[in-house]
């Protein structure tokens, strides 16, 4: 399971493969697959070790029942190790490295562009 920001959302697709790195020197980076990509965002955040308070990447905040909500939109992917034949029964924490299609510069800072603007304009 993997974690991905809105704004990479139009980048991402099932399918697609890459590497995933995990933290530290213990284990070696090993081929995954996208199997899905959830459509809404996570209202909370499962996987404790991902969080910004346990030295996680991404940045949440504690509600009154103790959930860890994201602070920005992110987007669960769940993925598919290519060597099941090594797989450990473990949540490791690490980096993913997807390959998507190419993407001008100017075109994603229009994108961010606009959807400051209409955010901003209250539509």
């Amino acid at each position: 399971m993997a974690y991905a920001e809105e704004a990479d959302l139009s980048r991402l697709q099932p399918g697609a493969e890459g590497l995933f790195y995990p933290d530290g020197a213990d284990l070696p980076a090993f081929p995954v697959r996208v199997l899905s990509i959830d459509r809404a965002g996570a209202r909370q955040l499962t996987l404790v070790e991902l969080a910004s308070r346990y030295g996680g990447a991404i940045a949440v905040r504690e509600d009154e029942q103790h959930r860890l909500i994201p602070e920005q939109g992110v987007y669960r992917l769940l993925l598919q190790a290519a060597n099941t034949v090594s797989a450990q029964p473990i949540t490791v924490r690490g980096r993913l490295a997807l390959s998507t299609p190419p993407e001008s510069l100017a075109g994603r800072l229009v994108r961010s562009a606009m959807a400051i603007l209409i955010r901003e304009s209250g539509w």
